[in-house]
């Protein structure tokens, strides 16, 4: 009787009971990656891999270029280069600078006084050769100065005489 008692309780827990190794079998393909395909990984990876890149080479954009990368000292800005115009005249003047046939409005000096204009820094490569026009309002005359080589920071005076 012991051995018919021993037998069907073997059987019988053996079969309620979930296999032993059932767990390990399933642990065993998800960390083999065989639950989502040996190319899904791959995918996965190759993705994961575009996606630091990207990062590594947007990251740069996103940088201030007001500072410098080390230390976050401010980066020195180039110094900007003037012109000082001096109207002796009692017309108002509009004045351009020239480079290379583009004309470009500085703005107005009223007459008899003197104001000082920013030359935009996309016209300055190094020693620039810059003409400045002065179109006197009211007046049919648009006087050019000769050609001045300007550097980055310097500061061009220009007199307007009387009429």
């Amino acid at each position: 009787m012991p051995e018919s008692t021993s037998e069907p309780r073997t059987r019988s827990t053996h079969r309620d009971a979930a296999p032993a190794c059932a767990p390990v079998s399933v642990r065993s393909e998800v960390h083999t990656g065989k639950a989502i395909g040996h190319r899904g990984t791959r995918r996965l990876q190759r993705t994961g891999m575009l996606l630091v890149a990207a990062l590594f080479l947007a990251a740069p954009g996103c940088t201030s270029s007001k500072t410098a990368e080390a230390g976050g000292k401010p980066v020195v800005e180039r110094e900007p280069t003037t012109v000082r115009v001096e109207n002796r005249s009692f017309l108002d003047n509009n004045v351009y600078v020239l480079r290379g046939g583009q004309r470009i409005r500085l703005g107005m000096v009223t007459g008899n006084s003197t104001k000082t204009f920013t030359i935009p820094a996309n016209l300055i490569f190094g020693i620039s050769s810059l003409q400045f026009i002065v179109d006197p309002i009211g007046a049919s005359r648009q006087p050019v100065s000769n050609e001045i080589r300007v550097s980055e920071g310097d500061e061009v005076q220009l007199v307007i005489p009387p009429a």
